[in-house]
Protein backbone atom coordinates (compact mmCIF):
# COMPACT_ATOMS: atom_id res chain seq x y z
CA UNK A 1 0.00 0.00 0.00
CA UNK A 2 1.38 3.35 -0.97
CA UNK A 3 1.56 6.46 1.21
CA UNK A 4 -0.96 8.16 -1.10
CA UNK A 5 -3.44 5.31 -0.58
CA UNK A 6 -3.00 5.50 3.20
CA UNK A 7 -3.38 9.28 3.11
CA UNK A 8 -6.61 8.94 1.11
CA UNK A 9 -8.05 6.51 3.67
CA UNK A 10 -7.04 8.83 6.52
CA UNK A 11 -8.64 11.79 4.73
CA UNK A 12 -11.92 9.90 4.19
CA UNK A 13 -11.97 8.93 7.86
CA UNK A 14 -11.14 12.47 9.00
CA UNK A 15 -14.09 13.77 6.94
CA UNK A 16 -16.55 11.64 8.95
CA UNK A 17 -18.26 12.62 12.17
CA UNK A 18 -15.87 11.99 15.03
CA UNK A 19 -18.51 11.62 17.74
CA UNK A 20 -20.05 8.43 19.04
CA UNK A 21 -21.45 6.00 16.46
CA UNK A 22 -24.48 3.84 17.28
CA UNK A 23 -26.63 1.31 15.44
CA UNK A 24 -30.36 1.89 15.72
CA UNK A 25 -32.85 -0.98 15.67
CA UNK A 26 -34.17 -1.61 12.17
CA UNK A 27 -37.48 -0.32 10.93
CA UNK A 28 -39.80 -2.90 9.49
CA UNK A 29 -41.27 -2.94 6.02
CA UNK A 30 -40.18 0.51 4.84
CA UNK A 31 -37.47 -0.10 2.25
CA UNK A 32 -34.03 -1.60 1.93
CA UNK A 33 -31.93 1.56 2.28
CA UNK A 34 -29.37 2.61 4.82
CA UNK A 35 -30.37 5.70 6.76
CA UNK A 36 -27.84 7.79 8.59
CA UNK A 37 -28.66 10.48 11.11
CA UNK A 38 -26.51 12.82 13.16
CA UNK A 39 -27.82 14.08 16.48
CA UNK A 40 -25.43 16.44 18.20
CA UNK A 41 -22.30 14.35 18.68
CA UNK A 42 -23.91 10.96 17.98
CA UNK A 43 -23.82 9.40 14.53
CA UNK A 44 -26.67 6.88 14.10
CA UNK A 45 -26.84 4.16 11.47
CA UNK A 46 -30.11 2.41 10.75
CA UNK A 47 -30.48 -0.28 8.17
CA UNK A 48 -34.12 -0.25 7.28
CA UNK A 49 -35.75 -3.59 6.64
CA UNK A 50 -33.32 -6.13 8.13
CA UNK A 51 -34.50 -9.54 7.06
CA UNK A 52 -37.60 -8.31 5.22
CA UNK A 53 -36.37 -9.73 1.93
CA UNK A 54 -33.58 -11.98 0.69
CA UNK A 55 -31.76 -8.84 -0.56
CA UNK A 56 -31.91 -6.92 2.70
CA UNK A 57 -28.63 -5.99 4.38
CA UNK A 58 -27.70 -8.18 7.29
CA UNK A 59 -27.03 -7.13 10.84
CA UNK A 60 -23.42 -8.23 10.25
CA UNK A 61 -23.13 -5.61 7.47
CA UNK A 62 -24.50 -2.90 9.74
CA UNK A 63 -22.15 -3.87 12.57
CA UNK A 64 -19.21 -3.86 10.17
CA UNK A 65 -20.04 -0.31 9.07
CA UNK A 66 -20.60 0.76 12.66
CA UNK A 67 -17.29 -0.62 13.92
CA UNK A 68 -15.29 0.47 10.89
CA UNK A 69 -15.22 4.02 12.26
CA UNK A 70 -13.12 2.81 15.21
CA UNK A 71 -11.38 -0.07 13.43
CA UNK A 72 -9.94 1.97 10.55
CA UNK A 73 -7.78 4.31 12.69
CA UNK A 74 -6.53 1.31 14.67
CA UNK A 75 -5.60 -0.51 11.48
CA UNK A 76 -3.99 2.59 9.98
CA UNK A 77 -1.91 3.07 13.12
CA UNK A 78 -0.77 -0.56 12.87
CA UNK A 79 0.13 -0.05 9.19
CA UNK A 80 2.17 3.04 10.13
CA UNK A 81 3.99 1.14 12.90
CA UNK A 82 4.72 -1.82 10.62
CA UNK A 83 5.91 0.53 7.87
CA UNK A 84 8.27 2.24 10.31
CA UNK A 85 9.54 -1.14 11.50
CA UNK A 86 10.01 -2.22 7.89
CA UNK A 87 12.04 0.93 7.15
CA UNK A 88 14.17 0.34 10.25
CA UNK A 89 14.82 -3.26 9.24
CA UNK A 90 15.65 -2.19 5.68
CA UNK A 91 18.22 0.26 7.07
CA UNK A 92 19.65 -2.46 9.32
CA UNK A 93 20.03 -4.74 6.31
CA UNK A 94 21.82 -1.95 4.39
CA UNK A 95 24.14 -1.36 7.36
CA UNK A 96 24.82 -5.08 7.68
CA UNK A 97 25.57 -5.35 3.95
CA UNK A 98 28.08 -2.50 4.32
CA UNK A 99 29.68 -4.27 7.29
CA UNK A 100 29.96 -7.45 5.22
CA UNK A 101 31.64 -5.53 2.37
CA UNK A 102 34.12 -4.00 4.81
CA UNK A 103 34.85 -7.40 6.40
CA UNK A 104 35.39 -8.92 2.95
CA UNK A 105 37.81 -6.12 2.03
CA UNK A 106 39.75 -6.67 5.27
CA UNK A 107 39.80 -10.41 4.60
CA UNK A 108 41.19 -9.78 1.12
CA UNK A 109 43.96 -7.55 2.53
CA UNK A 110 44.89 -10.21 5.09
CA UNK A 111 44.84 -12.90 2.42
CA UNK A 112 47.22 -10.78 0.32
CA UNK A 113 49.55 -10.35 3.30
CA UNK A 114 49.54 -14.11 3.86
CA UNK A 115 50.34 -14.74 0.21
CA UNK A 116 53.24 -12.27 0.41
CA UNK A 117 54.50 -13.92 3.58
CA UNK A 118 54.28 -17.44 2.20
CA UNK A 119 57.84 -17.32 0.86
CA UNK A 120 59.33 -16.27 4.19
CA UNK A 121 61.40 -19.17 5.42
CA UNK A 122 62.69 -17.73 8.64
CA UNK A 123 60.97 -15.50 11.15
CA UNK A 124 63.16 -13.24 13.16
CA UNK A 125 62.41 -13.00 16.86
CA UNK A 126 61.30 -9.67 18.23
CA UNK A 127 63.89 -7.75 20.22
CA UNK A 128 63.60 -7.71 23.99
CA UNK A 129 61.55 -4.82 25.28
CA UNK A 130 63.53 -2.12 27.05
CA UNK A 131 63.96 -2.59 30.76
CA UNK A 132 62.28 -0.12 33.01
CA UNK A 133 64.49 2.08 35.08
CA UNK A 134 63.69 2.85 38.63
Amino acid sequence: MTKDELDAIMARHAATDQGKWILLPPSQGVDLCWHVSNWDDTFAIRCVGFGNSPNSPSLEHALFVLHSHDDIPTLLKEVEQLSALNALQAQSIKDLAEDVKQAQAERDVLAEWLRDASDVTHWMPLPEPPKETE
